[in-house]
């Protein structure tokens, strides 16, 4: 994913397992504060399921999945040890749709809850189905990069 457009790097695999091993590495090359939009344009049954991973500090990942396109949040902190990890939540946490989210440190679990929400949960036939997007978080130019 990193060094790519969204268009350049659409050259992942074209069924489940591999979509899911997609992501997995993918998550590993995303510096802290980037955000991945996974989404699937179901226009005749009028809902268009996502879901997002965005990159915390030390490995941990927040996933949130919705039936509509999500916002992309702004935290005070990256720093997710002072959280539960690895429990879905389906509190009213974040002011957009989101109908739960998990912070993890296991990028396989997140990977195959992603694949599950679209393939188990929303009856999409083919992993190709799936689109993304990322964005990369910003640096001034007198702030070092970020990892």
């Amino acid at each position: 994913m990193a060094g790519h457009t969204a268009d350049s790097a659409r050259t992942e695999p074209k069924n489940w397992d591999g979509l899911s091993a997609w992501l997995v590495e993918g998550f590993s090359t995303l510096p802290t504060a980037a955000i991945l939009d996974l989404f699937v344009d179901l226009a005749p049954s009028g809902q268009s399921p996502a879901a997002q991973v965005q990159i915390f500090e030390n490995g941990a990942l927040l996933l949130r999945q919705s039936s509509a396109c999500l916002t992309h949040l702004l935290f005070a902190s990256y720093a997710a040890d002072h959280v539960t990890h690895d429990v879905w939540q389906h509190d009213t946490r974040f002011p957009d749709c989101t109908d739960g989210y998990l912070i993890s440190t296991d990028a396989q679990l997140v990977a195959d809850a992603c694949v599950a929400w679209f393939r188990d949960r929303h009856g999409v036939d083919v992993a190709d189905e799936v689109q993304f997007d990322y964005r990369l978080p910003d640096d001034l130019p007198f702030m070092a990069p970020t990892n």
